[in-house]
């Protein structure tokens, strides 16, 4: 009986493809990480551009309110930075606009404050004075029930 050999290692490579698809999963790999990366930049964009707009609004509400100081501290606690703020105050209420940075991100806000009406007066008081023309003598007022 004869002795068959098989050869494990093919080294027949006529056309140079060897190692091709190695190149292309890279390539394919590299470009999925990519739109990865670009996915993750406009997503924290967005949620810049959204705090950006929850300061901003929060900034013009207390600005409206209670003025500048407030607006300030508002778009502090929000994690961004007053870069303009301006109120307008008249008889029908105060509008404030606030514009904040967070990040990258700038947005504005406007809000209108309209105060709550004074509480309503007291009428004066009146005083009456009895005469004693307009007392009724106790012997004329009817007697209480059961006495």
């Amino acid at each position: 009986m004869g002795v068959v050999r098989v050869n494990a290692h093919r080294h027949d490579d006529a056309d140079g493809d060897r190692g091709s698809v190695t190149v292309l999963m890279a390539g394919a790999l590299m470009l999925v990480g990519l739109m990865l990366w670009g996915a993750g930049q406009l997503g924290g964009a967005t949620v810049q551009r959204s705090r950006a707009q929850t300061a901003a609004d929060a900034a013009a509400l207390a600005g409206a309110v209670e003025g500048e100081t407030a607006a300030h501290h508002l778009a502090l606690i929000n994690g961004g930075t007053l870069v303009n703020f301006t109120a307008l105050v008249s008889l029908g209420g105060t509008d404030a606009t606030a514009t904040v940075d967070v990040g990258d991100a700038r947005a504005s806000a406007t809000a209108h404050y309209d105060p709550p009406p004074p509480p309503p007066t007291a009428p004066p008081e009146t005083s009456t004075t009895v005469e004693a023309s307009d007392t009724v003598p106790p012997d004329t007022l009817p007697s209480a029930p059961g006495g």
